[in-house]
Formats: structure tokens, C-alpha cells, sequence
């Protein structure tokens, strides 16, 4: 197709300052950034651990898709997302010179405040970000194109989150979901806006 229609840009390559602007360029720019992760995790068995660990914690993992979990709904492409997971937690295990098994990869994703290396799975941030991002930036939506819905937006988001909410932790009779304005509000999320709020179940859970 490129062949017979050199020039065009297909729905696959175009990005926005980086991000994907349509579903099917998800994928691509994922690979790409699992690409670089490979090469720069390999970099960092050649300095020290402690060095090496403060460099994938805080620089190499969710800081490098941070970016685009935000502006895309990258959590409909889960088997990416665990690829660059799973790059990152071969790494993880190298520096501190254990077996990274699931148990201790699912211990060490957890946040420093709950006494874990804090090196968090992008598959677990992804839909927290995506839902955060929509809220932080309803109102300028709303200016911009006021005939918006944000139902359709978030639909999908919110639909995946209660899944998870209400299959996966034991604590589901504790959660309160009220549907209202697009979204779900769970009792204990504090600011819709934080990423941090949306995961925290992903995090009581664990």
C-alpha cells in the first residue's frame, strides 16, 4: 500500500508530539519504546546497583510512558504493555541479583510508601493515567469543544476499571461506585485528577 501510495500517512504512523492519535498506532510506538528499554536497561548492568536501581526506578520505567499512558488508551493493548513490564522486571532482577519471580515482581511493583522498590508496572498505571489525564483536562475540553461527550471517551476506561475493581481484589465489597459525569467515583479516591487515586486499589490489593 505504501508502494502505491507513497506520501500517504496511514492511521498506524501518526503520533502528536509523540503520542498515538489513533488506536491502530499504539502498538507501533510501543515497540519502539520496548525496543529502547531493552537497550538501556543493558547499559545499566555496567554501573553499580544502587546506582542502577535509583536509574530504572525513577528514569527507565513508567517515567519513559508516562507520557503517552496519559494521552492514549494504552491499556487496550495489554500484551505490549507487559512486554515492557517484563523487560524491565529481567532488569530489575539482575540489579538486585534475585530470581524475580511473580510473587516478589508483584511485591517490588508496589510503592515505596508500602515498603516495595516502587518500580511500577506500566500495565497497572496505564488505566489510572488515562482516566486521570481525561479529568485533569475536562474543563479545557469543554471550552474548546463544549458539544463533547466524555462519556464515550472514558466509557471503555471506566468499564475496564470496574472489571478489575470487582474481579481481582477481595476487598470489592468495600468499593462504592457511583456513575456520574462520565466516570466513576470510588468512595475512596480523593482527586480524579491524580493517577496516584485511581491506583490506589490496584495497590491495597496487591
Amino acid at each position: 500500500m505504501k508502494l502505491l501510495c507513497p506520501g500517504v500517512i496511514f492511521p498506524e504512523t501518526i503520533t502528536l508530539f509523540g503520542a498515538p492519535v489513533f488506536p491502530e498506532a499504539i502498538p507501533p510506538v510501543l515497540e519502539e519504546k520496548i525496543r529502547q528499554a531493552e537497550l538501556m536497561t543493558t547499559r545499566l548492568e555496567k554501573i553499580s546497583a544502587h546506582q542502577a536501581l535509583f536509574l530504572l526506578k525513577n528514569c527507565l520505567s513508567p517515567p519513559k510512558l508516562l507520557y503517552i499512558l496519559r494521552c492514549s488508551p494504552t491499556f487496550s493493548c495489554l500484551p505490549s504493555l507487559q512486554a515492557f513490564d517484563e523487560t524491565i522486571r529481567k532488569c530489575a532482577g539482575k540489579i538486585a541479583n534475585i530470581a524475580m519471580d511473580d510473587m516478589v515482581w508483584r511485591q517490588s511493583s508496589l510503592p515505596v510508601s508500602r515498603g516495595a522498590l516502587g518500580t511500577r508496572r506500566v500495565d497497572q498505571l496505564a488505566l489510572p493515567a488515562s482516566l486521570a489525564s481525561v479529568h485533569s483536562a475536562f474543563d479545557l475540553i469543554k471550552q474548546i469543544y463544549p458539544q463533547v461527550d466524555v462519556n464515550c471517551i472514558v466509557s471503555p476506561a471506566i468499564s475496564h476499571w470496574q472489571v478489575i475493581c470487582w474481579t481481582t481484589t477481595r476487598f470489592a465489597s468495600q468499593l462504592v461506585c457511583v456513575l456520574g459525569l462520565g466516570s466513576v467515583s470510588p468512595m475512596f479516591v480523593v482527586a480524579k485528577n491524580l493517577s496516584t487515586s485511581w491506583g490506589a486499589t490496584a495497590c491495597l490489593v496487591s
